[in-house]
């Protein structure tokens, strides 16, 4: 028998995962004027030609982030890759966060960037600021989606391409003619389908439809 004793300062929340498909492997965050922050990654055997994007993802939130809203406060922080139809991507908790990618992930197009970014995110919006995710969607995803938009567009440049999945959501194709500008297309579509369904300052718990 083993016993494993897990502790952590000024933490809210918790999350541990644990499969014998791992593959783990990690790396030093370093940044000027920012602490080092050991990354952990947890990722699929399918997965492994993605362990440096999601490297490259996490480190981007870690760096920009801590510039603008101040540094990560944890000497570390774990990347999960959840099983395929597993539903248990992008979900964030202080020092640990699942991704989320596909086998056919074409490198001009941000998945998993997109993603790792945006949950590596929320250690910032709600981790650190403790906000309740649960009463105040907004004061989480909101900011935390402006925040990544911002990430990404100064990480990864404009996307210059719309990538869309056919067969099933299985292959995907790239339209590298197509530009994305953040402040445009990264959530306007999903805000005019949605304008008048709640208030923003609903408790999550009261939306509708759920």
């Amino acid at each position: 028998d083993r016993t494993y004793r897990f502790h952590g300062e000024d933490i809210h929340d918790f999350a541990w995962v644990t499969s014998p498909r791992f593959r783990v492997s990690s790396k030093t965050f370093s940044d000027p004027g920012l602490p080092r922050v050991e990354m952990r990654l947890l990722l699929q055997p399918e997965h492994v030609g993605q362990e440096e994007r999601h490297f490259t993802a996490t480190a981007a939130a870690l760096a920009n982030y801590g510039h603008w809203f101040g540094p990560y406060p944890y000497d570390a922080i774990t990347i999960v890759d959840p099983a395929f139809q597993s539903a248990s991507g992008g979900m964030e908790y202080p020092t640990l966060f699942t991704a989320g990618s596909r086998w056919f992930a074409p490198r001009d197009v941000t998945t998993p960037e997109g993603v790792t970014v945006h949950e590596a995110g929320h250690q910032f919006w709600y981790g650190i600021v403790g906000s309740n995710e649960f009463e105040h969607a907004w004061m989480d995803e909101g900011i935390n989606q402006f925040s990544e938009s911002r990430a990404d567009e100064v990480a990864f440049g404009q996307h210059n391409l719309l990538a869309r999945r056919y067969f099933g959501g299985f292959v995907p194709w790239v339209f590298h003619d197509i530009p994305v500008k953040r402040y445009w297309d990264d959530g306007l579509a999903g805000y005019r389908a949605q304008a008048e369904s709640d208030v923003e300052a609903t408790p999550s718990f009261q939306y509708w439809p759920s």
